[in-house]
């Protein structure tokens, strides 16, 4: 995330292509999806890994949903 913001300083808003396209970032809990929507949320799309209700307590992902995401950090 601050890599992601020290790459903007300096550019020029809306003449340079890096500043249109977006990060998509993946958090856990509600508190970290909105702190990085708060600091970066023009340029990042933020998803939870959670689905909407469940107690991230108790939550164990699937095989399937780690392979998942997985294939989404390569």
């Amino acid at each position: 995330m601050v890599a992601s913001l020290l790459a903007r300083c300096g550019t020029d808003e809306g003449t340079s292509k890096a500043t249109k396209d977006t990060l998509t970032i993946y958090t856990t809990i509600f508190p970290l999806e909105d702190f990085v929507k708060k600091i970066d949320g023009d340029f990042v799309e933020v998803k939870s890994i959670f689905p909407p209700g469940v107690d991230a307590h108790k939550y164990e992902p699937t095989a399937k949903i780690m392979v998942d995401i997985e294939k989404l950090l390569h």
